[in-house]
């Protein structure tokens, strides 16, 4: 698994066009649809389900928890899977791209 955090603005920057970079989980793929259908249910809705995610950092040998990110309001915008080559023997990859609203770290 890899979570690749976007930059944390203090302000919004009106030199800086667009949305925020999404936040993005990533994982291989093993068959578990639990990304798709969350991306599938938000791309066929008006009104995503939003979610609460929380991303945990533990400290060495798993024992307890060193950092803690709480991204409110999470909704999927796009869902990615690494390319398929049959001659390579690396794993299918599927990322999942989150935008919120908001970002609590403890």
């Amino acid at each position: 698994c890899e979570v690749v955090f976007p930059p944390l603005e203090a302000a919004h920057d009106p030199w800086r066009p667009g949305a925020a970079e999404p936040l993005l989980l990533r994982r291989a793929a093993t068959g578990d649809a639990q990304f798709h259908a969350w991306w599938d249910q938000a791309r066929h809705s008006r009104a995503p389900q939003r979610r609460t995610v929380h991303v945990t950092l533990l400290g060495d040998g798993l024992e307890g928890e060193r950092m803690h990110w709480r991204f409110r309001e999470a909704r999927p915008v796009s869902l990615h899977y690494s390319p398929l080559n049959a001659m390579g023997n690396t794993l299918l990859i599927e990322t999942l791209a989150l935008a919120f609203d908001e970002v609590e770290i403890g």
